[in-house]
């Protein structure tokens, strides 16, 4: 029987709505949740929730697909844990385990926290996140004196504050579909004053991230929602009411000089960064003006199916014809088909110091993925059902790379999946991935259910096209969003069983102790590297040393132990930390190119004969700077 709580906690509307926008802002505010401190604390935090929300509120009845998704996600976990046996790596493999029980507790909350009628508030407080986030970025880029720096890495594609542009695009692209959704089905008008308005904060975003996998992402988005949405003529319509606003801010964040540059003078970036801010603003009262007139002059207008069928059906002709013009002004089909693929298989993009941005929008190259994608499938191949162990394409690559370019991801998660835990892990991941989409039917004819429903077909495909499993906020986001309406199938009699629930609140607590015992060592081993990065070389050790006793599963203190002696010339400490860090990373090419560096005589032909294996293009470790070893 649940305790006497509040009404208006019993409700749950609010609770869930601030829940969600906790969450997402929490996650992405923390280089969107990429670092195992954040999977510690986001795990804790959910378990938590999901312990709270099943002793504290009353019982629904699950329904067998959501538990199934908790069951999939715990079996996916437990198998990325077994697979430290056989692993090339059991460090990597640990860690992966750690990034798993995130998306496992997070399932486990939502199940517990969302009931019958609540999703709406779920996906409300998730799109406030979204907003939030989306408008802090925009202002590192539209204010750079004051918010701004420069990440070379980045090239000047927005990316702050999840630290991955792609990443930040493909988030951008979640709002924007909610917004969109909220737009459809709100008969409220400050609802669609907010949605208007927050969708020229997105758009802004997705644009300066220049990341063309997101905006294939939003089309199939797009094509998703208006095809499941019994709304899609009230969509429609509200896209022809804020198409127009949403045009003019994309044109006049392409017409700011200084803001599409590569490597540009602050102060001038500073001045067409100010100028757009103010734009945006007009823009986006103008935006929010014109959905709260869309609303007032769509809604009363109910059209007869037939009529319905006949518009939806001259808009898609027109689409159609539009489309075989542009074809033949390009030089027809064939044409353009031999154009996009020599474009596809060409070399990666490149933007010059001071080159167009906008040029990559342009682009159809893969950017070495065909050669990430091609090493997975060769991976997958040596060892098909069990894989080579959860994290083993960090390890793959450099042993089988066609060039000196360093990646730690295949950039498909269905490849790198069945490369690292085989098709054992492949069928765990798709089962769970299913789940959302196990109800279309029902889901879609729900308040924001083809909204949800999109925002899952845009990340699936994300998902292989680049590193979305990596980046917490971007998956959980997705996932939460695609799963919650699912809650509102449940039915309204009894509740599920109480030998159920108690299974679940067993599994929060569990979850939460992995939480706290991986916690303290994954925090020492931040400052180790942190000390280690800002020169604290004495401090580093010192770190390490108290995390080797908190993470004796890892290489990473002996490593970041050993780095900080070589670097304060300490030969045979740093060889003997190297050592340890070797025997739990036997196959981590940078511990024998550290060995190399600090030993002598046939220990270090060895280590050189080892590092030449496991990874032929590495530069000479006699010219390898140790900082690169970082």
């Amino acid at each position: 029987m649940a305790l006497a709580v509040p009404a208006r906690l019993e409700d749950g509307r609010i609770l869930v709505g601030i829940s969600a926008f906790a969450a997402v802002t929490a996650l992405a505010a923390a280089s969107g949740g990429y670092f195992p401190t954040s999977w510690n604390w986001a795990t804790l935090g959910f378990a938590w929730a999901a312990a709270l929300a099943l002793a504290l509120r009353g019982p629904e009845s699950w329904l067998r697909r959501e538990l199934l998704l908790v069951v999939a996600l715990l079996a996916l976990a437990a198998w990325i844990a077994l697979s430290t046996l056989w692993s090339l790596d059991a460090t990597k493999s640990v860690l992966e385990t750690q990034r798993a029980l995130v998306y496992l507790a997070a399932a486990l909350a939502l199940l517990a926290l969302v009931r019958r009628g609540e999703h709406p508030a779920l996906l409300g407080g998730a799109l406030a996140g979204i907003v939030a986030i989306s408008t802090y970025a925009l202002a590192t880029r539209l204010f750079p004196d004051r918010l701004g720096y420069y990440d070379p890495t980045a090239g000047y594609r927005l990316s702050t504050p999840l630290g991955y542009w792609n990443a930040l695009g493909i988030f951008a692209v979640i709002g924007i579909l909610l917004a969109l959704g909220f737009l459809a089905e709100s008969k409220r008008l400050p609802l669609n004053a907010l949605a208007g308005g927050s969708l020229i904060v997105l758009v802004l975003v997705l644009y300066f991230t220049y990341s063309r996998g997101s905006y294939a992402a939003l089309g199939l988005g797009l094509v998703a929602m208006l095809a499941l949405s019994p709304s899609r003529g009230m969509l429609a319509a509200k896209l022809l009411a804020v198409g127009p606003a949403v045009a003019v801010a994309v044109m006049v964040a392409a017409r700011s000089h200084t803001l599409t540059r590569r490597i540009v003078a602050v102060a001038a970036a500073a001045h067409d960064g100010h100028r757009l801010a103010l734009a945006a603003l007009l823009i986006a009262l103008f935006a929010a003006a014109m959905a709260v007139v869309g609303e007032l002059l769509f809604r009363p207008i109910a059209l007869p199916r037939r009529a319905r069928r006949a518009v939806l059906v001259l808009v898609a002709l027109l689409v159609v014809a539009a489309g075989a013009v542009a074809l033949v002004q390009a030089g027809g089909p064939v044409s353009v088909a031999r154009r996009a693929y020599h474009n596809f298989k060409g070399p990666p993009v490149s933007v010059k110091p001071g080159g167009n941005l906008n040029s990559r929008l342009f682009s159809l190259s893969n950017n070495g993925r065909l050669d990430y994608w091609r090493v997975a499938r060769e991976e997958f191949e040596v060892a098909p059902v069990a894989g080579d162990g959860a994290g083993s394409f960090t390890l793959y690559w450099p042993q089988h790379r066609p060039y000196s370019g360093q990646v730690l991801d295949a950039h498909n998660l269905y490849l790198e999946t069945a490369a690292e835990l085989g098709l054992v892990g492949l069928a765990l991941l798709l089962v769970a991935f299913a789940v959302p989409l196990s109800a279309v039917g029902a889901v879609r004819r729900l308040p924001l259910g083809a909204a949800a429903l999109s925002v899952w077909v845009a990340f699936l495909f994300h998902a292989g096209v680049d590193w979305d499993w990596e980046m917490p906020a971007v998956t959980l986001t997705a996932l939460i969003v695609a799963a919650a309406p699912l809650s509102a199938l449940r039915s309204a009699r009894s509740g599920s069983g109480a030998r159920l629930r108690f299974s679940g609140l067993g599994l929060a607590l569990l979850l939460a102790l992995f939480a706290l015992a991986f916690l303290p060592g994954n925090l020492e081993i931040g400052k180790a590297q942190k000390a280690n990065q800002q020169g604290h070389y004495t401090a580093a050790a010192a770190y390490a040393h108290r995390a080797d006793r908190l993470a004796p599963w890892s290489s990473q203190p002996p490593f970041q132990r050993a780095l900080a002696f070589a670097l304060l010339g300490r030969r045979a400490e740093a060889a003997a930390s190297v050592r340890t860090a070797l025997s739990h990373s036997p196959n981590e090419w940078q511990l024998w190119a550290l060995l190399a560096r600090v030993t002598r005589g046939s220990e270090q032909r060895h280590a050189l004969a080892r590092l030449r294996t496991l990874n032929p293009l590495a530069p000479n470790p006699r010219t390898l700077f140790l900082r690169d070893l970082r």
